[in-house]
């Protein structure tokens, strides 16, 4: 007699019971809702099946489960491994600290003039002779050779000076000082600041789990406190009901039956920017309008997507590749669907802005989403390291080049999370590139790498596109920001959990 409890409770109960960790245990249903799926293997399903069932996935269903039990072998005596790699590192950081000590003391060792300078005037201050009078001369003339800039009072005063008129001061500051005086608005030169709202703490982790969280109208929910964090929608003056709108819109928007390029990847790429804007720190380089512009070029970079990429539909002559002339084809098909949506009044966020406002946003938000395309990585990436080494902020330049960065590390961050959620993301990604080999292989066109699904191979995936991609692009992120060190230290432990299960298989 069956229980009187769904599925996900008997699971559950099953779970609780001794050596159920020796037991292989099955969901058995028939929805293909990802959601449920998702649920069942996070409450502790080996695996989870559709009805009806033939053969084949029987057969499938044994190989597959001898293999995850493999896994999880190597995951425990991964655990092992990083918990010495941990003893390791602090063991590490004390040679560290030893050495930055020793440093410092060689650096104490070698004279400048300035230091030369500055060690003689602290010495004379020394002499009990001195009268109060000159005391205190000596300790103005250290403070002045202390400041970051000995020219910048006389800079000031000409710039405060209203006679001097502005290209004066341009010039003067551009080739005397190096710094580029923009006479940038209120709001543009007010920092960037964000809440501290507990609602919105756990969306600036870098670990956040969208899957534990993809219920109802919450990730609705979360991308308003994302925006409000900022201020944004009381800054541009978007009424709350027409933001609703305007987000309701693109989630119907985006395709459901994609395994990977659904509004739960969009809502994760915005997520992931919004944590690199504060827990990384970036949003200090960019004023409020270029955040506004980045955040909605993340929600809407992948609206309309079909599961298939930009080799396939140029191979085949579609309609978009004709329309797009080969560039690009579905970047521009997701902008294009973007700004058609906001020419609807109901939608149009962004229908209180100036003209200099709107033409800054478009700006953002095409360079962004045209940003993610595969086939410019390389461009971009090259771009991003000779600016990293001298980057400037009063350059709108760099600044646009650091918002398609920011948008195209998101994009391709699902290797940087913690294990459990980076495995999930590669089986949905995996799942996605099978429908496209099935569809090649009807269609009679040579099947394009990693997507035969008879020629699984999932590791070899993760691992190229990790070595190739991913790793390259957030050595150099964390050039510019830092904090982003943890990702990137979380990037390489996957990558080698991911080539333990390689030559786990290759036996």
């Amino acid at each position: 007699v069956m229980p009187d409890m769904d599925g996900l409770e008997l699971l559950g109960e099953v779970r609780q019971l001794p050596n159920s960790d020796k037991m292989s245990v099955i969901m058995v249903s028939a929805t293909e809702d990802l959601q449920i799926v998702y649920q069942c293997l996070n409450a502790g399903a080996d695996d989870y099946m559709v009805k009806p069932i033939n053969i084949r996935q029987l057969k499938n269903l044994w190989s597959n489960l001898w293999k995850k039990k493999k896994e999880r072998t190597l995951i425990h005596q991964l655990q092992e491994e990083k918990s010495n790699r941990q003893q390791l590192g602090r063991e590490l950081q004390h040679l560290q600290s030893q050495l930055s000590d020793l440093t410092s003391k060689i650096d104490q060792a070698v004279d400048t003039p300035i230091t030369a300078i500055t060690r003689t005037i602290s010495e004379l201050q020394c002499q009990e002779n001195l009268t109060s009078e000159v005391q205190n001369a000596l300790s103005q003339v250290l403070h002045s050779l202390a400041s970051s800039n000995l020219y910048k009072p006389a800079f000031d005063k000409i710039l405060s000076d209203d006679e001097v008129d502005r290209d004066t001061k341009t010039w003067l500051m551009s080739e005397l000082s190096g710094v580029l005086y923009s006479g940038a608005s209120d709001e543009e030169s007010q920092q960037v600041r964000w809440s501290e709202e507990d609602e919105t703490k756990k969306l600036r982790s870098y670990d956040f789990n969208v899957w534990a969280q993809n219920e109802g109208d919450t990730l609705l929910m979360f991308l308003q406190n994302i925006y409000e964090d900022f201020g944004l929608l009381s800054m541009f003056g978007v009424e709350k009901p027409k933001f609703k709108r305007f987000i309701t819109k693109i989630r119907d928007g985006y395709l459901s039956s994609n395994p990977y390029h659904n509004f739960i990847h969009g809502f994760d790429v915005t997520q992931t920017v919004y944590s690199y804007l504060t827990t990384g720190k970036a949003a200090k380089y960019l004023t409020h309008i270029e955040i506004f512009g980045l955040l909605t070029a993340c929600v809407c970079h992948d609206l309309g997507h079909f599961g298939l990429n930009n080799n396939y539909l140029i191979s085949v002559g579609h309609e978009l590749a004709i329309r797009y002339n080969d560039q690009s084809v579905l970047e521009n098909f997701h902008c294009a669907n973007t700004f058609e949506i906001l020419r609807s009044d109901d939608c149009n966020i962004f229908s209180n802005l100036d003209r200099a406002q709107y033409t800054t946003v478009r700006k953002i938000m095409v360079s962004c989403i045209m940003a993610t395309d595969p086939a410019k990585f390389m461009e971009l990436l090259n771009k991003f390291q000779a600016m990293s080494e001298n980057f400037r902020q009063n350059d709108d330049d760099h600044r646009l080049l650091l918002a398609q960065i920011l948008i195209k590390s998101a994009d391709i961050s699902n290797p940087t999370k913690p294990f459990p959620v980076s495995r999930y993301w590669a089986g949905v990604i995996q799942e996605e590139f099978f429908r496209q080999g099935d569809v090649e292989r009807r269609e009679g066109l040579p099947i394009s790498g990693f997507m035969d699904r008879e020629n699984p191979n999932l590791p070899g995936l993760q691992i190229g596109f990790a070595d190739y991609i991913v790793i390259p692009l957030f050595t150099v992120l964390e050039k510019l920001l830092p904090s982003t060190k943890v990702c990137l230290d979380t990037l390489l432990a996957n990558r080698d959990t991911w080539e333990k299960m390689k030559d786990a298989k290759d036996l």
